[in-house]
């Protein structure tokens, strides 16, 4: 190594004349050679031999992040000394390492890219070059170093809130979820202590997409806090500052609408028509038009158009090519592949199956694309009625869900598995095949009711009756009155999509109260949520009319609510007040659960005493504690009891 360092002029071969007494100004070479006693031939086989195991040495074990961060500034330093001495060395300039950094992006090379951004002081671009390539730098500790380093370095805040946010989806490529939570609670602190709107819509957007997996409900309602904040920024921006809240509002209005999606609630149709308005209205950056367009495929899928679903899809993925989104590229051809599951066209949706999986192998790809793929796959091998390789597809999917403690995609694969079974057991007739199907429902009937998901527990329970002489049918979505309540009118089908898209608050308090007048059975849900717009913003506008309107309709359940928090105070004396009772009463009986942070919310508590609270509650038999862990939901105890309700 010292030698191969000589010859490139990294370093110089020091007088050893009690070996060798070399002559003046001798090659490298030649003074090699004699220190070695050998000819040339051999030292140049000796210094291939040399080149050889290096390699072998890098390629087996890479050196560790601070390694190669110091190997990177040893070289740039020797490149200043050469440049020093030779009027053709490499100049050391911001300009230059911006320059740099541009080559190692064209050549793929996110590392060297970001080592020569931190010597600019790029941080904007820094950011995201860190963020874009994550799913690459994720395979390795270079980046890890490189972020430590920049810790110790005094950054503005606003640095330090992108490289934080730029740093998650790090940890969620190296499945270290409570890694990744931190990093987003750190942002969201800072964020929240240089009172950023923007910057804390940004983090809660963040920490929606990590609870989508574990807690949808508790994803959506993020998503539109921080969609508050982010419109909010949009007010207070302007120039480039007002363009990148707007692009962000927008992205994250497409993950509200998606998740709406995944839910099939025709929700997500007003969020997607409202971001089609903004890019056409107002221009969008590239990437959350890009992400608009497969949203857009995703709701038509679900409505069956699916030729123009495959158009958006592939318009998402050249606009994610050409942004050099590597992660979204991956996670378009898993779209794809499902697509073209879907469509029955076989071949095209195991090549971009395989695709995913062939990324899988090179980068740190989430478990949940990579078991969607197999699942993808599967049901593409379903269509074609090739029920070994789709069984072989879905056990593999399962059992990346398994490995990485995703239950919620568990319940799914077994049942996917349950149901194949049944439908090789009707072709072939095969009794293994009933038994395999029943012991999957099990499977996926007991993971439902531990997470607390009663319409998968009943969809499961019919299962093999259904798919023994049925079909699938292909996903639509649901009509919006049946969504969001059973007995909707044209009217409250019209109120509930003005609600989806954000509003001011008075605005939105008058709409819940328009909704409440058109059903009695959710009224108080949707009066309590009018109240708490009202109370949260400060809103000076005159409700009473409405609220009074409200009043004899609201008649029955309020008795109900009375009767209930008095039967509250005889037992728990002073442990709550008034308010607080008639609040929590009054949601158990509009939602018909209460989780401890919807109570801490309503009862304006601390999720410590939120939690005390509901223990109280069901020791003294006035809730029941139904399902564990995040899950874990209160109910009335009479409701358990009474067939009715």
């Amino acid at each position: 190594m010292l030698a191969l360092a000589s010859l490139q002029g990294y370093l110089a071969v020091p007088d050893l004349p009690q070996l060798y007494r070399r002559r003046a100004g001798e090659p490298v070479g030649d003074n090699l050679c004699g220190l070695w006693a050998v000819g040339p031939s051999t030292l140049y086989r000796y210094l291939e031999k040399a080149r050889r195991q290096l390699l072998a040495l890098w390629a087996l074990q890479p050196p560790a992040g601070e390694t190669l961060l110091s190997l990177r500034s040893y070289v740039h330093s020797a490149h200043q000394t050469r440049s020093s001495i030779r009027p053709e060395g490499l100049p050391s300039t911001n300009a230059w390492h911006a320059e740099q950094a541009q080559l190692a992006l064209q050549r793929d090379a996110p590392n060297d890219a970001l080592w020569h951004l931190a010597q600019a002081g790029r941080w904007v671009e820094l950011a995201a070059t860190l963020q874009r390539h994550a799913i690459k730098l994720a395979g390795g500790s270079e980046v890890d170093a490189l972020l430590i380093q920049l810790r110790h370095r005094s950054l503005p805040i606003q640095v330090q809130l992108d490289l934080m946010l730029a740093e998650a989806p790090l940890w969620r490529f190296r499945h270290d979820e409570a890694r990744e939570l931190s990093t987003l609670q750190a942002a969201l602190r800072l964020a929240d202590a240089q009172g950023q709107s923007h910057g804390l819509g940004r983090a809660n957007a963040a920490l929606a997409l990590c609870d989508v997996a574990r807690d949808p409900e508790r994803a959506i309602a993020r998503y539109e806090v921080a969609l508050e904040q982010l419109l909010a920024a949009t007010h207070d921006t302007e120039g480039a500052d007002h363009e990148q809240a707007l692009g962000d509002y927008a992205h994250t209005l497409v993950y509200l609408a998606w998740s709406h999606l995944r839910r099939n609630d025709p929700k997500a149709k007003p969020l997607l028509a409202q971001v089609v308005q903004l890019r056409d209205e107002l221009g969008l950056p590239d990437a959350p038009k890009a992400f608009l367009e497969l949203a857009l495929g995703e709701q038509c899928r679900c409505e069956g158009h699916m030729d123009q679903a495959l158009a958006h899809r592939h318009r998402a993925l050249l606009m994610y090519e050409q942004l050099g989104d590597r992660r979204a590229v991956i996670n378009c051809h898993n779209n794809l592949c499902a697509l073209y599951a879907q469509t029955g066209e076989r071949q095209q949706a195991l090549n971009y199956g395989q695709q995913v999986l062939a990324a899988a192998q090179r980068y740190m790809v989430e478990p949940e694309i990579v078991g969607a793929a197999h699942g993808n796959m599967a049901m593409a091998y379903v269509h074609s009625e090739e029920y070994d390789a789709a069984i072989a597809q879905f056990q593999a999917a399962l059992q990346v869900f398994n490995n990485h403690g995703m239950r919620r995609h568990s319940v799914a694969a077994n049942l996917n598995l349950a149901e194949t079974h049944y439908k090789r057991y009707r072709a072939l007739g095969v009794p293994e095949d009933e038994t395999l199907g029943d012991e999957h429902t099990a499977q996926a009937q007991s993971l439902a009711k531990e997470l607390n998901l009663p319409n998968r527990v009943e969809a499961i329970g019919n299962l093999k009756r259904s798919i023994l002489g049925a079909t699938p049918a292909i996903e639509r979505l649901l009509p919006a009155e049946t969504a969001a309540h059973p007995r909707e009118s044209f009217e409250l089908d019209r109120l509930r999509a003005d609600l989806a898209i954000p509003r001011p608050a008075a605005q939105r308090a008058h709409t819940h109260l328009a909704i409440a007048r058109q059903y009695l059975l959710i009224a108080a849900k949707e009066r309590e949520a009018a109240r708490a717009l009202i109370a949260k913003h400060n809103v000076p506008d005159d409700f009473s009319a409405e609220f009074e309107a409200l009043r004899q309709a609201w008649e029955r359940e309020l008795t109900r609510e009375q009767a209930l928090a008095a039967a509250w105070r005889e037992k728990l004396g002073d442990l709550m007040s008034d308010a607080q009772r008639r609040a929590v009463v009054a949601h158990v009986l509009a939602e018909g659960f209460i989780s401890k942070s919807g109570y801490a919310s309503v009862a304006q508590v601390s999720p410590a005493t939120a939690s005390k609270h509901l223990g109280l509650l069901a020791e003294r038999g006035l809730l029941l504690q139904i399902g564990n862990g995040p899950s874990t939901r209160y109910v009335l105890a009479l409701a358990v009891a009474s067939p009715e309700n």
